[in-house]
C-alpha cells in the first residue's frame, strides 16, 4: 500500500532538507481534516498511522472535555518538522503533531519521529537490520544483541566523549556486590583494602528497577553476614540476574542495588545511605534502567536466562536463522511504531528508488519518560544524577549520556555541553529545570509513601551543588515566588508529608503544575516578583530531608488584600477550574471563556462555592504589552486561612496564615493595588 499524494509530497520534500537542520518556527507541510483523515487511511500507510497512533487518542480527549466534539465533527490536522538529522544513510525528522479544536482555541499536540530509509535499484546497502528484524547483530539473541549494543555505546563514550560523561566523584555506598567472575557474587564493604587502593576510582554499574508489589532478595541484619560470603544467584529475581550477566559482560567489577547494598532492616543505615545517594548515581559508570519492568521479575531482556551469558566478543554467532535464533524469545512489536515501504520517484525524489518509512507516535527521548519506571518516584534521580543511563525497554535498548542518546533504531541526538542528565538540561537552564524536575516528580508513585522527601535528597543536592542555592523544601529562596506558585493538578493520592506545612508541595500528595500551570505563554511580558523572603527555619528528628520534620516556619512580606473566592460547580470540568471572584458572575454570552480568574484549592473537600472573604498574598505579576497599544495584567496570587498562632520579628508579634490555595487574575485592570497592604506574614 503506498501512500496518498499528501503523505508522499510530505515524505519526498523531508527527505531533501539538509541535516542537521532546525526550524527556528516550526514549518507546516502537511495538513488534513480529521473526517479526511479518517477516510484516507484506509488507503495510506501514513495517514492509517497518524489516525491510530496520536490522533484518534486526542479526539477521544477531546470528546470528553467538549460537547460539541463528535464522530462526525471535523478538525483541522497538521504536521510539523522540527528537525532533522542524518545517522548514516537515515534520515530522521523530528514532528510536531496537532489536532485543533477551533471552536474552543484548544490545541492538542503530540511528538512523532519520522525515519526515511532510501535503497536505489542497485544499493548493495540493506535497510537497517533493527528495523526488520527487531536486532542490530541479526545473528545474535536479542539478549545478546542488546548486550553488544550497550558495550559498543560505552566503549565509545569512554573512549571519545572527553569529560562530559565522566562520573562526579563524591561519597561511595558502604557496600557493593562483587561481579568479578572470579570470585564468589559477595556483598563487599567499601571500607576494604581493595577500595582504599583504588583511591576514589572504582569503577561500578547501578541498578535502576521498580520493587513491585512483591519484595525482592534483601539484605538484613540476620543475611548481612552470609551475603558477604556468598548471595546465592538461584534466589535473585530475574532483573538482578539480568543486571550481573550485562555488568560481566560490559567488565565492570562492582554493582550496587538498593535492596542488597543496604541493609533493610537498620533505620539509621538506610537514612545514611538514602541521604547520600546522589552521589551513588553520580558518581556511577552506568546505570542499568529497567524500564519496562513492573518489579524486580520483569527483567531487562528479553528470552530466558539461557540467551542471557556473558557476551565475549563482537563475532557474529552461528546459531539459529536471521529472523528468530533459536532458543530466544521475539522481543514484544513496539505498539508506537508504524513501518512500510514505496517506490518513490517522482515529484521531489532525485530518482527512483525503495524507501522504507519508519513512523514513531513519540519522540525517541521522551519513550523512557513513558515507561513503567517513570512513574516511580525513586527513579527521577537516578535519571537526573547519573552521568550514563541504558534504557532497557521491551522494544528495543536506548542509551543516553551527557553528549548523546542513541537508539538501536540508529536515533542519534547530539546533546553538547550538559551538566544535568536529560538532553534537555543545558547549564544555562538548570533554574528552569527546577519546576520541570518538581511537576514529574509530583505524578510519581512510591511504594513506601513516607519515601516522597527522602528520594528527593539527591535532587536537592545536586541543584544546589550547581547553583549555590540551596532549597528548602523543595522551594528555592532565589525563586520564592515562581516556586510557592504551584497548584494542585489532580486529585490527592494520600497523605502530605507528616510536619511539611502548607506552602510546600510536598504538604500535597497530588500531581502539581508550578508558575504557568502548563500554559505556554508565547507574548512577551515583563515579571516581577512581589514577595520577599524574610526568615525561615527548620528542624529534623535527624539528618536532613532524610529524617522526620520536627518544626518549620516561613515569613514573607508581600502585599495581602481579602478577596471573595468561589468556584461555581460548572467550572470544575476546566483545569484549572476558573474562579469567580467578589460579585461576579459567569455569562457565556460573552464568549466561550467569559471569567478572568482560574485556581484552585489544595483541598479537594474545601467549599468551593462559597461566597467567602480570604487573606490574599500577591505573589507575582506579568504585565502583557498589547500590539495595539493596551495593557494585560496577570497576577498570581495565594489563598490564605488565618491561623491563631502567632510569632515575634523583631519585636513584632506577626499574625500566622495557613496556604488553602492559589489563584490567577488577568485583566487590564490589577486588583492588588486598591485596599492592599504590604505586611510581614507568617505561613506555616
Amino acid at each position: 500500500m503506498d501512500p496518498c499524494k499528501i503523505c508522499r509530497h510530505f515524505i519526498e520534500y523531508t527527505a531533501r532538507l539538509k541535516s542537521p537542520f532546525k526550524f527556528q518556527i516550526p514549518w507546516t507541510v502537511w495538513v488534513q481534516e480529521s473526517k479526511e483523515l479518517f477516510v484516507s487511511k484506509k488507503d495510506c500507510p501514513l495517514c492509517a498511522a497518524l489516525w491510530e497512533l496520536p490522533i484518534e487518542h486526542s479526539l477521544n480527549q477531546a470528546r470528553e472535555r467538549f460537547e460539541h466534539v463528535t464522530t462526525e465533527s471535523s478538525h483541522p490536522v497538521a504536521l510539523k518538522v522540527l528537525e532533522v538529522n542524518n545517522t548514516g544513510r537515515i534520515l530522521w525528522a523530528s514532528l510536531e503533531v496537532s489536532l485543533e479544536i477551533t471552536r474552543d482555541s484548544f490545541v492538542y499536540l503530540s511528538e512523532a519521529s519520522l525515519g526515511i530509509s532510501p535503497q536505489d535499484p542497485h544499493d548493495v546497502c540493506q535497510h537497517p537490520s533493527f528495523w526488520m528484524s527487531g536486532r542490530t547483530h541479526s545473528l545474535r539473541t536479542f539478549a545478546e544483541d542488546r548486550i553488544l549494543c550497550a558495550r559498543t555505546w560505552l566503549n565509545t563514550c569512554e573512549s571519545t566523549h572527553g569529560s562530559y560523561c565522566q562520573p562526579r566523584k563524591g561519597e561511595l555506598p558502604k557496600r557493593f556486590i562483587d561481579t568479578r567472575p572470579d570470585q564468589p557474587l559477595r556483598l563487599v564493604p567499601t571500607t576494604s583494602e581493595v577500595f582504599q587502593q583504588l583511591s576514589g576510582s572504582v569503577r561500578y554499574a547501578i541498578l535502576s528497577y521498580c520493587w513491585g508489589t512483591s519484595t525482592p532478595l534483601r539484605t538484613t541484619r540476620a543475611t548481612e553476614e552470609d551475603f558477604g560470603v556468598s548471595i546465592p544467584e538461584n534466589l535473585l529475581p530475574r532483573t538482578f540476574r539480568h543486571a550481573i550477566r550485562l555488568v560481566r559482560s560490559l567488565g565492570i567489577s562492582y554493582l550496587w542495588i538498593d535492596s542488597l547494598c543496604i541493609v533493610q532492616d537498620d533505620q539509621a543505615e538506610w537514612e545514611l545511605e538514602a541521604s547520600r545517594m546522589g552521589d551513588f548515581y553520580a558518581g556511577s559508570l552506568i546505570t542499568i534502567a529497567a524500564s519496562d519492568a513492573r518489579d524486580s521479575e520483569g527483567g531487562c531482556f528479553p528470552g530466558d536466562d539461557n540467551s542471557m551469558e556473558a557476551v565475549k566478543d563482537d563475532k557474529e554467532s552461528s546459531q539459529g536463522d536471521n529472523n528468530n535464533p533459536e532458543g530466544t524469545a521475539r522481543a514484544k512489536a513496539d505498539p508506537t511504531v508504524r513501518m512500510f515501504t514505496y517506490k518513490g520517484e517522482g515529484g521531489y525524489s532525485e530518482t527512483s528508488c525503495t524507501r522504507m518509512i519508519r513512523f514513531q507516535s513519540l519522540n525517541p527521548r521522551g519513550i523512557p519518560r513513558q515507561a513503567h519506571l517513570s512513574t516511580r518516584g525513586w527513579a527521577l534521580q537516578e535519571r537526573i544524577l547519573s552521568p550514563r543511563i541504558l534504557h532497557c525497554l521491551k522494544s528495543g535498548v536506548h542509551w543516553q549520556c551527557q553528549y548523546l542518546y542513541e537508539t538501536q533504531a540508529t536515533q542519534t541526538y547530539q546533546v553538547p555541553h550538559l551538566t544535568a542528565s536529560d538532553s534537555t538540561y543545558p547549564i544555562t537552564q538548570v533554574s528552569q529545570c527546577w519546576p520541570e524536575w518538581i511537576e514529574d516528580y509530583s505524578k510519581r508513585d512510591f511504594t513506601i509513601a513516607s519515601d516522597r522527601l527522602q528520594a528527593f535528597a539527591g535532587i536537592t543536592k545536586y541543584y544546589t551543588n550547581l547553583t549555590s542555592k540551596k532549597p528548602i523544601l523543595g522551594i528555592c529562596p532565589g525563586n520564592l515566588a515562581r516556586d510557592l506558585a504551584w497548584i494542585r493538578n489532580g486529585q490527592k493520592k494520600g497523605p502530605g508529608i507528616p510536619g511539611a506545612p502548607s506552602w510546600t508541595w510536598f504538604s500535597c500528595n497530588a500531581p502539581i503544575m508550578v508558575d504557568d500551570w502548563g500554559f505556554k505563554l508565547q507574548r512577551r511580558f515583563k515579571i516581577s516578583n512581589d514577595v520577599d523572603l524574610v526568615a525561615f527555619g527548620i528542624e529534623w528528628k535527624g539528618i536532613p530531608m532524610t529524617s522526620q520534620i520536627e518544626s518549620c516556619h516561613l515569613i514573607i512580606r508581600g502585599v495581602v488584600k481579602s478577596v471573595s473566592v468561589r468556584i461555581p460547580p460548572e467550572a470544575m470540568t476546566y483545569n484549572p477550574p476558573y474562579m469567580l471572584l467578589n460579585d461576579e458572575e459567569t455569562d457565556f454570552a460573552k464568549g466561550p471563556i467569559p471569567w478572568t480568574c482560574a485556581g484552585r484549592f489544595d483541598d479537594p473537600s474545601h467549599p468551593i462555592d462559597s461566597r467567602l472573604p480570604y487573606p490574599c498574598l500577591l505573589l507575582r505579576t506579568r504585565k502583557f504589552e498589547e500590539a495595539k497599544g493596551g495593557v494585560i495584567f496577570m497576577e498570581t496570587f495565594l489563598i490564605l486561612s488565618r491561623n491563631n498562632e502567632s510569632l515575634k520579628v523583631k519585636s513584632t508579634e506577626h499574625g500566622s496564615f495557613r496556604r488553602i490555595g492559589i489563584a490567577s487574575f488577568r485583566g487590564k485592570d490589577r486588583i492588588f493595588v486598591d485596599n492592599a497592604d504590604r505586611k510581614t506574614v507568617f505561613l506555616i
